[in-house]
């Protein structure tokens, strides 16, 4: 994930891994020098002679999932915002919902539905993903049909894999 902020010493470009969480920042275009493993530090030149020069301390707090902080040399940026206590609950509700539903056969004669323990993992799975995506963007429309569209391609996930466990032959063709 990448993002970038205006502050006072130029641009500032902060690259997240999605898989291991290893953090990057660039400064102005320069790679920041990494001192410990979120703070870091860069030297900038103040002229275009290079003369004058000065060392940036960059500490970093936080994950792009949970919010991300940034204070330069005391200055303290926001980078990306917590995520709001309804993102955090649609999600956790379509997994829940998905668990709930696969495990209840009245529910399962109306839609089948894979449950428990795969359908969780299904679910958890996809829905991470769709709020990582909706993370990556500041419009709170947006944010909310990408966390709603990824529960419900999580619950149509859990349907397909069901329906191939009860129809396995369907006019003779595998799933």
């Amino acid at each position: 994930m990448k993002k970038s902020i205006d502050t006072q010493y130029g641009k500032l470009d902060y690259v997240e891994s999605f898989f291991t969480g290893k953090v990057d920042i660039y400064l102005n275009g320069k790679q920041a020098i990494k001192k410990k493993k979120k703070e870091f530090q860069i030297e900038t030149t103040n002229n275009t002679n290079d003369l004058n020069t000065s060392l940036i301390d960059i500490h970093i707090f936080g994950s792009f999932i949970f919010g991300v902080k940034a204070i330069l040399n005391g200055h303290s940026y926001t980078i990306y915002e917590k995520a709001k206590w309804y993102e955090y609950l649609i999600m956790i509700l379509f997994i829940i919902l998905t668990i709930i539903w696969g495990n209840v056969p009245t529910l399962c004669k109306i839609l089948p539905i894979v449950g428990g323990t795969i359908g969780g993992f299904v679910a958890g799975f996809i829905n991470f993903l769709g709020f990582a995506l909706a993370r990556k963007t500041d419009k709170s429309l947006i944010k909310l049909i990408s966390i709603i569209g990824s529960g419900l391609l999580s619950f149509f996930t859990c349907f397909l894999i069901a329906f191939c466990i009860l129809y396995p032959g369907l006019k003779g063709k595998k799933c």
